[in-house]
């Protein structure tokens, strides 16, 4: 025999912790990517920029400091893809 019981669901939470973010951009006809982690509440980490043929850029490089604004400057919630 099966029981139903009444109940009322008063939170339901999920809660993402880290994500993985990046960002495409081009400077003077040129192709960059910018990728990084982010841990929610602490910041961006491991940024990485690439250029188009996937080679490291200096972290010294203003391509890589623009690389870093732009993905700490992603909103997170609009651009979120599952």
């Amino acid at each position: 025999m099966e029981t139903k019981k009444d109940y009322i669901i008063k939170k339901e939470n999920a809660l993402i912790f880290r994500t993985h973010i990046d960002v495409a951009f081009e400077v003077q006809g040129e192709s960059y990517q910018a990728r990084g982690l982010v841990i929610f509440g602490e910041g961006v980490y491991d940024i990485e920029v690439t250029n188009s043929e996937g080679e490291i850029i200096d972290e010294l490089s203003d391509i890589w400091e623009l690389g870093m604004e732009l993905i700490e400057n992603v909103d997170i919630r609009k651009n979120l893809s599952w």
